[in-house]
């Protein structure tokens, strides 16, 4: 049967949690996962990750870090323009900016969809890009931050 007669199943197996934590097995990673077994919980350094499976069709990673910067509207004004810049200059993670009672948080979010099923290979490449990129913006954000640099050119 040629192979676009086959059911796409066949060739790529459904997203799971199942999937998802034995990639986090195989790198090492430490997690839990949610009571109601809907997503993996893990903290890489200072930054929170979450890796959800949503109504079996989209695969959604969620981080947050921390910035201890103050919650004023020049500060917020200053972060949302930076994260504007690196938004534009990047197709992901999409990045913005809140504040809680946990202070001012900065979250990175990719959102990709799995209805089709991925292979092992295309699993392992979503998490460890996304994971790796979701890092690299946090540490580059951290880095701006630190040396009270001016959001202009950040990110290109």
């Amino acid at each position: 049967m040629a192979w676009w007669n086959e059911p796409a199943g066949d060739q790529t197996p459904q997203v799971t949690i199942d999937r998802v934590a034995a990639w986090f097995d195989d790198n090492g990673f430490t997690y839990t996962r949610k009571q109601d077994d809907s997503a993996i919980v893990a903290g890489f350094d200072e930054y929170s990750y979450v890796v959800a499976i949503v109504d079996e069709n989209l695969l959604a990673i969620y981080a947050r870090s921390w910035l201890n910067l103050p919650e004023d509207a020049d500060v917020t004004v200053t972060l949302r323009d930076l994260l504007n810049t690196l938004n534009r200059s990047q197709a992901i993670p999409s990045l913005s900016s809140f504040v809680d009672d946990d202070g001012r948080q900065v979250a990175a979010e990719v959102a990709v969809s799995v209805a089709e099923g991925l292979n092992d290979a295309q699993l392992a490449n979503i998490l460890d890009t996304s994971l790796q990129v979701i890092i690299a913006n946090f540490e580059e954000l951290g880095e701006i931050v630190n040396r009270g640099q001016n959001i202009q050119g950040a990110g290109q």
